[in-house]
């Protein structure tokens, strides 16, 4: 067999490796015998054989009497086996106890013994090692206090919501934990002796700035920064508090804040070690009361901007800030000078169910929000040792009981000390930058989400641009290129010296105009401001970018002190805006009583240059050739061109990045015996197959994928060609069935520059069907040929191309014939254009549908070709291209249980969105059976062919439904740039499929023709029903439909209603959702889905959620409950009432529900508090 010498090497290098470990097997067995296992396992009746090449793995098991467990990985000519008696049995639960599997694999050596002797006997067996078995340890911390920090894994143990936490521990299971970074705990002390902070504890770099010693020990009434530095960095011991979140980064003790400060202690403070601390934890600030108006000294200001130029060797020391937990004084972060600098992460708290915490005060300064106490549970971490602290649990030295702002902070720092394991070189605003780009959308019905004009999802008061998603910001941070250095412009100061009406919502505005700034894309942005007011409290300002994005830098709040006087505001919400244009300051003062003027204003802006944004083309398709049409009809003929190329120069266009593309198996198609997935023999059937040929451009991984296939797939990878009378010749791997369902994947290593042959084709010999086909990995996927059809009458296979078009560097001509004239009235029968064909036409002779060509051109042309092949003729039917942008989803199908493991899946795009361009990637599904988290991804240009990932959960309810339950995932895209076309894009392969097994038992299910109702309730229903045909129209008056759920009732055609309880809901502005339930009045058909959709009259005032539910022959009578919560706003409405109505259809459309309007509505009556 002809194999490739890399192949050969690998065989060789595996083959040395187990016959290195064979002469040690036995001695392991006794030495293990009575020992602990994590280091040397317990043998096991698994054994790993290689075989020789083309022996039988079926063949050799039946003449041995083994009992074959399989292929190993992708490994060629390796299987594994179970030789029953010579070990611990495998897949039972005989090694649970691996004490008890050691004891019983001792007296089973002399059967091992003998079976190594027959294996070394057998000549088609090259070596052979006998499996031991090891107890793998999870990464998950083991402190006894782990399972209650659901800041870190939220499950909803505390009734919260599941996945409502920082998504850190893929960080962690990746190997981050914060190795080699050091936080200052900058607060009233820390207990470095506590047994978790001990082990990270920095005493060498300590210090006490309240009195001036090199011992930071908090006093008797100092809990805080014990408390602070455990949710940063606790240590994974095992033994006490739980973990911080970078468990293994240093901490050091700054106290500073058990007694007034200087501005000099506060400087010197968040100076201290600067070379080796590398990030500062703040967890204090001026009263939150609502009066204060407050701002650092000049020296910490000046040791704040000094740091994060030369901190850090130069990256910049990291600041995170607590924005306040002032919200119940309606205080503003702008009026905290600390949390509002440029120089500052400032944090907001967020509770267990992903809302805003009740004391979270608002601000445009907030970057990020993370997890802390609400209303209910708080955050386990470190305490005071002893009975000095916050308490709340049996052991003393710990509390369940912390939280505020002060609490989501460190934790912010923690998860920063992961971005800088994982990436040391990051600047101080490479994290803000990362963290703006990775942070999820929390609470993503809140009224206060808008999008900049960048793209960038922004709350205006809460919550920054969202949680901190520790994962996500680690893996963007170990591929980070740091940004450019920060510019800054800085405007001439407005003195517009306007009085500001009293109590007038209009209130003035002054403008100031921005051209030729030095940067493109804004960072910071502030505004130094004079206001003359004995009231300031009464007034709310704001500032509007050119590109019209609101922020408001103060709202009005309860602070009757006079005048800002040169106060510096502060907003991250234009963050990569360009600055050009004019901006908008607007003052209101929104109270009576008193007046005052806008005397002066400066603004100042703070960014980076980025490259330029493509100015988009309309007619360039990624992989598609440029066109220049010399007529501007819409032609809508089906032309058939015929390619005649004229040159013989070797193509050097660029190769494609990933490839997806779909065919057809026909009857048309040739067929083959195709290999069996050992290589060692073929099947004695024929199979059809089709062929694409590629090459490579990076030497690494490659996943080769069918995602989607209407039969028992079959793959078979060749190299360098393939010979169908020769199927085993030049194989490299088959597959049958290790992608999603019954579909096949090989993910193996690829050689650059090695031409490879996929060969697509069917399990069982008779099959036939359409198939889709992903290839993507290390580098870019160069196609070359390919025998793909889609049918046999008229073949068009559909290629999606998702990389940036080749460039090519030979001509060739064609000359396009339309074969139908063009049904616009203006458009000439012949167009010619010119364009530049920069995709790979097949060397066969399928027929291509090119996703270059606009359908709107139907001309003769000629085109420049830099790939075909000089003795290359195909015909192709050219008709509406392709979607090239879509949604790819790494799995064909989920299959979950309830009460059982989410699922991780990946999402990412056909194509890359251009520079600057963010795509929301937003799952559509049914919440009454699957959670999905977080609710929202963004890709953009430098993580769109990577990807996402969501995490779907099967909801675990009390109902008994039918198992499997079927239901299925949308997706949909939407681009910050208008005119994107990866606006309203969906998965490129459809709706993702989920299957569900209940874990609820079902009743015995007694078999009843009844379709009346139980006399118990007589509520009168008029329908009237429009199935088809239109002209029958049934009315029906219905009785109670609490139909016994043990009985399986008739459906009763024509009949159509639903069932709302309650019919009222009274609540109030800032209170919690109330639910009300929907079922139906009839039962369904089987198979059929009912779909009810529930409206609300003013989305200003409430919210329904979700939008719609779907309802099933199993689910009918129990029904699906919406989500009703008032929208707290902050105008002075007054009492509401308000209704929903709802509107149903159905998947038949013979089905009574069917377009079906019901008159049930249920009245929301709504008080204010404002």
């Amino acid at each position: 067999m002809n194999r490739s010498w890399q192949y050969a090497v690998l065989y060789l290098v595996v083959s040395l490796l187990l016959s290195m470990t064979i002469g040690t097997v036995y001695a392991q067995e006794s030495a293990t015998a009575t020992a602990g296992y994590r280091g040397d396992g317990v043998p096991t009746d698994l054994w790993a054989v290689q075989l020789a090449a083309g022996t039988d793995p079926l063949a050799f098991a039946a003449q041995n009497g083994f009992e074959f467990a399989g292929q190993i990985a992708h490994l060629r000519d390796l299987y594994a086996y179970r030789i029953p008696g010579t070990g611990a049995a495998m897949f039972s639960e005989a090694l649970d106890d691996l004490t008890s599997a050691a004891q019983t694999a001792a007296g089973m050596e002399t059967f091992s013994q003998s079976a190594a002797a027959l294996l070394r006997s057998s000549p088609v067996v090259v070596s052979f090692m006998q499996q031991t078995a090891r107890q793998q340890l999870s990464r998950v911390p083991t402190d006894p206090q782990y399972p209650n920090q659901w800041h870190l894994n939220n499950t909803g143990q505390f009734g919260g919501t599941a996945g409502e936490d920082v998504n850190i521990v893929d960080a962690w299971n990746g190997g981050i934990d914060g190795t080699g970074v050091q936080i200052g705990i900058v607060d009233d002390g820390l207990e470095y002796t506590h047994p978790d902070l001990s082990p990270n504890a920095r005493t060498d770099i300590d210090w006490d700035y309240n009195f001036n010693d090199a011992d930071p020990f908090p006093g008797s009434g100092d809990w805080h920064g014990t408390a602070v530095g455990g949710v940063a960095a606790a240590a994974d011991d095992g033994a006490k508090c739980g973990v911080g979140a970078a468990y293994n980064a240093q901490l050091a003790g700054l106290r500073l804040i058990s007694a007034g400060t200087t501005d000099t202690q506060e400087a010197n403070a968040l100076s201290h070690q600067r070379a080796e601390i590398d990030i500062y934890s703040n967890s204090w600030g001026p009263s939150d009361s609502g009066s204060v108006l407050e701002a650092p000294g000049g020296l910490t200001l000046a040791a704040l901007a000094d740091n994060v130029i030369n901190g850090r060797g130069g990256l910049g020391n990291i600041y995170t800030w607590a924005a306040g937990n002032g919200r119940a004084n309606n205080d503003d972060a702008g009026a905290d000078g600390y949390a509002s600098s440029r120089f500052v992460i400032a944090v907001s708290a967020t509770d267990l169910n992903g809302i805003v915490s009740w004391y979270s005060e608002r601000g445009s300064a907030i970057l990020v929000n993370s997890p802390s106490n609400g209303d209910t549970v708080g955050i386990t971490t470190t305490d005071r040792t002893g009975s000095n602290g916050y308490g709340g649990l049996a052991d003393p030295d710990c509390t369940n009981d912390f939280g505020g702002t002060s609490s989501a902070t460190p934790l912010v720092a923690g998860v920063i000390a992961l971005m800088l394991d994982a990436n040391p070189n990051l600047t101080w605003r490479d994290v803000m930058h990362i963290l703006v780009n990775t942070s999820d959308k929390n609470d993503p019905s809140s009224a206060g989400w808008t999008v900049n004009a960048a793209g960038h999802d922004f709350h205006r008061d809460y919550y920054g641009f969202g949680r901190v998603d520790a994962s996500e910001a680690v893996t963007v941070a170990q591929s980070w290129t740091n940004v450019s250095a920060q510019l800054s412009h800085v405007a001439a100061m407005v003195s517009p010296n306007v009085t500001i009406p009293d109590n007038n919502t209009t209130g003035v505005s002054s403008t100031v105009s921005v051209t030729s700034p030095s940067f493109s894309a804004l960072e910071h942005v502030e505004v130094l401001i004079n206001i003359s007011h004995t009231s300031r409290g009464q007034l709310q300002v704001e500032l509007v970018s050119p590109s019209g994005t609101v922020s408001r830098l103060m709202a009005n709040r309860p602070d009757t002190g006079d005048n800002f006087t040169n106060w510096l505001f502060m907003s991250v919400q234009f963050w990569d805006e360009n600055p050009a244009g004019t901006w908008t300051l607007r003052v209101k003062d929104l109270a009576s009583g008193t007046t005052g003027v806008l005397q002066d204003w400066q603004l100042r802006l703070y960014g980076r240059n980025t490259a330029p944004t493509p100015t988009p083309t309309p007619t360039i398709t990624p992989g598609g050739p440029t066109l220049t049409p010399t007529n501007t009809a819409t032609p809508t003929n089906t032309f058939t061109p015929s390619f005649t190329p004229t040159n013989t120069a070797t193509p050097t266009n660029t190769p494609f990045g990933s490839v997806t593309y779909s065919g057809q198996l026909d009857t048309c198609d040739p067929q083959f015996n195709r290999p069996n997935t050992s290589l060692a023999s073929t099947s004695t059937s024929q199979h059809r197959y089709e062929t694409y040929t590629f090459t490579v451009g990076t030497t690494g991984t490659y996943t080769l994928e069918i995602t989607a296939a209407a039969y028992d797939s079959f793959m078979v990878l060749y190299s360098p060609s393939f010979n169908p009378a020769a199927p085993l010749t030049n194989a490299l791997e088959a597959d049958d069935d290790d992608g999603a369902g019954l579909l096949s994947l090989i993910q193996r290593t690829l050689n650059a520059g090695t031409t490879y042959v996929l060969v697509s084709t069917t399990y069982t010999g008779t099959d036939t069907g359409t198939y889709t086909i992903n290839i993507n990995g290390a580098g870019v996927v160069n196609p070359v040929s390919n025998t793909i059809t889609l049918g046999c009458v008229t073949p068009t296979p559909t290629a999606t191309n998702t990389s940036v078009p080749p460039t090519n560097t030979s001509t060739n001509t064609a000359t396009f014939t339309p074969t139908a004239t063009p049904t616009s009235s203006t458009a000439p029968p012949t167009a010619t254009f010119t364009a530049t064909n920069t995709s790979i036409p097949p060397t066969s002779t399928p027929t291509v549908t090119n996703t270059s060509v606009p359908p709107t051109n139907t001309p003769t042309a000629t085109v420049t070709n830099t790939s075909v092949p000089p003795t290359a003729t195909f015909t192709a039917t050219n008709t509406t291209p392709p979607t090239a942008y879509c949604i790819i989803i790494s799995r064909t199908s989920i299959s979950l249980s309830e009460g059982g493991v989410s699922v991780i899946y990946n999402v990412r795009l056909s194509a890359s969105p251009g520079a600057g361009e963010t795509v929301t990637i937003t799952p559509s599904y049914d919440p009454s059976q699957v959670i999905i988290s977080p609710s929202s991804r963004q890709l953009n240009s430098s993580n769109w062919n990577n990807g996402r990932n969501f995490t779907i959960t099967a909801v675990d309810d009390t109902i008994a439904e039918a198992s499997p339950l079927a239901t299925t995932v949308g997706h949909s895209g939407t681009s910050n740039i208008g005119g994107s076309p990866f606006n309203g894009i969906t998965g490129c392969a459809g709706l993702l499929p989920v299957s569900i097994i209940d874990n609820d038992s079902v009743s015995p299910t007694a078999t009843s023709t009844n379709t009346s109702v139980p006399s118990t309730n007589t509520p009168t229903a008029t329908v009237t029903n429009t199935p088809l045909p239109p002209t029958v129209t049934a009315t029906a008056t219905a009785t109670n439909t609490n139909v016994p759920a043990t009985a399986t009732p008739t459906n009763t055609p024509g009949l159509a209603g639903i069932i709302v309880n309650p019919t009222t809901i009274n609540t109030h502005e800032g209170a919690s959702g109330i639910t009300f339930n929907v079922r139906l009045a009839f039962a369904p058909q089987a198979g059929e889905i009912v779909y009810i959709s529930a409206i609300g009259s003013d989305g200003t005032q409430f919210t329904v959620t979700p939008a719609s539910r779907q309802l099933t022959l199993s689910t009918w009578n129990t029904g699906r409950n919406f989500l009703v919560t008032a929208v707290d706003d902050t105008v002075q409405d007054g009492a509401f009432a308000g209704q929903v109505t709802f509107t149903v259809t159905s998947s038949q459309m013979t089905s009574a529900y069917f377009a079906f309007t019901p008159s049930n509505v249920v009245t929301v009556n709504i008080s204010d508090n404002d």
